[in-house]
């Protein structure tokens, strides 16, 4: 967790030589709280197993896990963002790649979303502009994981 101006940089070149954590039954695998905070993980390993979040920015926290693997288990949630793509969203995910582990896993909460229109924001926008640049993997025999939850929808 970093908080009030701090840094951490824990960056690898490559998977193989990155970060590697596991959290289980923590509240969140990586915190940044403050838009003055920064958590640099590029290329880390992060298992996360638990009833919170993998990352969770606080207050405009930067995080930035670039090439990274995420694994997601139980009940877990990759993480969390506005529905209003004008917000800033300070997580990086450019090359990341979720990996689900269990059909309860949600890759994303969105929250601050009032009205929702399916195909047009959903599928082409939305989705496209939250993941920024990360994959999805789902693993064998694992159905009905939840993509996305929504968070005090008003219209749909």
């Amino acid at each position: 967790m970093q908080k009030n101006d701090g840094i951490i940089f824990a960056n690898g070149t490559s998977l193989a030589n990155g970060l590697y954590m596991k959290v289980k039954d923590g509240a969140s695998a990586i915190v940044s709280d403050g838009a003055t905070s920064n958590v640099e993980a590029r290329y880390s390993t992060i298992d996360y197993d638990g009833n919170g979040y993998a990352l969770y920015s606080v207050n405009d926290g930067n995080i930035d896990v670039r090439n990274s693997k995420i694994s997601l288990y139980g009940n877990s949630t990759g993480f969390e963002r506005s529905g209003d793509l004008a917000n800033p969203f300070p997580i990086k995910l450019t090359d990341a790649k979720f990996y689900v582990n269990s059909k309860d896993a949600v890759i994303m909460n969105l929250k601050e979303y009032s009205i929702f229109k399916f195909f047009s924001t959903l599928a082409n926008t939305l989705f496209q502009g939250t993941l920024n640049g990360a994959e999805v993997h789902v693993a064998s025999g694992i159905k009905n994981y939840k993509l996305a939850t929504i968070d005090g929808l008003a219209s749909f």
